[in-house]
């Protein structure tokens, strides 16, 4: 009996050795076949972007704001694969960025751009966030900005009016507009070879350049009534 179940022993334990190695041979075939490039959805994808974003907005004027605590008010969504080639492995994307503002600037941004009263205030309090010459650059900037977009919404209204519609509340939507604004974005994945710590990298672009200035202008701005 005791050989027996000797036998038997030695005979799993060949069989168990043998699936082991089926089974280690099977996931480095796998591993070599596998994409050194995540897909366009992936976390790392969207968080190697947001960080990307970030760096590029602080570059261009965002103040007062570290990268990983701008990344976390940057939204990624509707993210679509255009293509992808097999050959460089890289993958075109597309999606949409939406910033997380505080959920007053709407309305603070109103009381701020309406009336004189209300632009001479945040003039002032810009000028004692950032300092005179930046908070004086800052508040022209808003000014054009939204008088631009206050223009257009103004002659959209003349040509297709809406009964009961008044200047004041257009001026609010176009403002709760720019605010919850989606803005178009690209983005390229694609492998990096011949490195140990980065696999791969990311190339990304608004569709429309002017959405950058519009994002510096309002986290700038936000940053006055982040207390309130």
């Amino acid at each position: 009996m005791i050989n027996i179940t000797t036998r038997y022993l030695k005979t799993n334990r060949n069989q168990l050795k043998l699936n082991c190695m089926l089974l280690i041979q099977t996931i480095l075939l796998l591993t070599a076949c596998q994409s050194k490039t995540p897909s366009c959805s992936s976390v790392k994808v969207i968080e190697l972007v947001s960080s990307s974003i970030s760096e590029n907005l602080i570059k261009d004027g965002v103040v007062n704001y570290k990268r990983d605590d701008l990344s976390n008010l940057i939204l990624i969504d509707t993210i679509q694969t255009v293509s992808l080639d097999e050959k460089l492995d890289s993958y075109l994307c597309n999606g949409n960025v939406t910033i997380k503002y505080p959920a007053e600037l709407a309305n603070n941004l109103y009381k701020s751009y309406s009336t004189d009263a209300g632009r001479e205030n945040i003039l002032e309090r810009l000028k004692i966030k950032y300092g005179e010459i930046p908070g004086y650059f800052i508040h022209l900037q808003m000014i054009a900005i939204l008088s631009i977009s206050s223009i257009g919404d103004l002659v959209d209204g003349i040509l297709l009016p809406n009964e009961g519609t008044e200047i004041p509340n257009s001026l609010f939507k176009t403002l709760k507009n720019l605010i919850d604004k989606q803005m178009p974005l690209s983005f390229e994945v694609y492998s990096i070879q011949n490195t140990k710590d980065i696999d791969f990298q990311v190339k990304w672009k608004f569709a429309d350049e002017a959405n950058t200035a519009l994002i510096v202008l309002l986290m700038n701005i936000s940053r006055i009534y982040e207390s309130e």
